[in-house]
């Protein structure tokens, strides 16, 4: 049984990576998934929340902050 699941999945990573593999996006990918681009999004989002949206900008961006506080104390326990 876990043999065949393994054939299959490797069918499908070939064909995923050989038949619709795309040059635009293996040079724009490393880019998107970098650690860097991911934190400046976020504090570009924080910013924009903040200043742009209004009140109920502020108030989303006080539920996020409270969930990922909250996320994270749950965590460490």
């Amino acid at each position: 049984m876990l043999d065949s699941i393994l054939e299959v999945d490797k069918a499908l990573m070939v064909f995923l990576n050989k038949s619709i593999s795309n040059s635009f996006f293996d040079l724009i990918m490393p880019i998107i998934t970098s650690k860097d681009f991911l934190t400046a999004l976020g504090i570009i989002l924080i910013i924009f929340l903040g200043f742009f949206c209004g009140k109920r900008g502020k108030i989303t961006l006080l539920v996020l902050l409270f969930a990922a506080g909250m996320s994270d104390a749950i965590c460490a326990q």
